[in-house]
């Protein structure tokens, strides 16, 4: 119903971006969020096949490309080794918290897992985001890190008896991002908050259409990512045959859903 009642929603306003313009003292992660307590609805091959793609394109978008270097670029403000440490250590200290915010009971609830992917997937997303504006990167980890710090005070970040652990950071990352570029950035904050909510909802959207190890495996690859030690040799994986595999695990899904289709 949640799901349904979203969807239907959003379509009524024409997109994303009107639907969140109409629903201002929403945030945008609880409406992407919705999508994490069941299925959504496809009407046609064609509709899946249209979200299919969009999704594969968005994880591409991410996985095929390095962590900021910390290297001066042309449209960059000037680097500092004290900033490139500091850059360093506090994007170290924000991913190992959100990993950790993943290790709870195994397999986790559809929801949980749902939110474990979008916690992963908005902070990399954040980071290629971020990646020429250093200043502001800086920023944003010292925002999540001060909202981690006052919501999990009395527990202990990796307690598998905090399932939905993941779902409150992943909450935190996305009110930081939209203060932070709410100082830096006022005028892309509404185009920034209908991106990452459309990447959102098209990934919980094939999420609940993949098998366990389907699942597994994309949370795998953004912890992979965003654990990668080495950034002047990186080299993007060849992720089209594996995403293949599981775009036939969503079509299999959808069709034994929709056997008359």
């Amino acid at each position: 119903m949640h799901v349904t009642a979203v969807d239907m929603f959003l379509r009524s306003k024409g997109g994303i971006k009107a639907a969140l313009a109409a629903a201002p003292n929403v945030e945008p992660f609880y409406v992407s969020g919705q999508f994490g307590f069941g299925r959504c609805y496809f009407a046609s091959p064609e509709r899946l096949q249209s979200t299919i793609q969009k999704w594969k394109s968005d994880f591409m978008s991410i996985l095929s490309r390095p962590r900021p270097s910390c290297v001066a670029t042309p449209t960059s403000s000037p680097i500092t080794p004290l900033m490139r440490r500091d850059y360093r250590t506090r994007e170290a200290r924000i991913i190992k918290l959100a990993i950790e915010s993943t290790d709870t009971i195994s397999p986790p609830t559809m929801f949980a897992a749902s939110m474990q992917i979008s916690l992963l997937l908005e902070l990399a997303w954040l980071i290629v985001q971020f990646g020429n504006h250093f200043d502001s990167a800086i920023t944003l980890f010292k925002r999540i890190d001060y909202l981690v710090k006052g919501s999990f005070d009395g527990g202990v970040p990796g307690n598998k008896a905090f399932e939905l652990r993941a779902a409150a950071f992943a909450t935190m990352v996305s009110r930081a991002r939209r203060d932070v570029l709410g100082s830096y950035f006022p005028s892309q904050l509404a185009e920034s908050d209908a991106c990452i909510t459309g990447i959102h909802i098209d990934s919980m959207k094939m999420f609940q259409y993949l098998e366990p190890e389907g699942r597994q495996f994309l949370l795998n690859k953004l912890i992979n990512w965003l654990s990668r030690k080495e950034f002047s040799t990186y080299q993007p994986e060849a992720l089209e045959p594996e995403l293949a595999v599981l775009e036939d695990q969503i079509i299999e899904t959808w069709l034994r859903i929709n056997p008359n289709s």
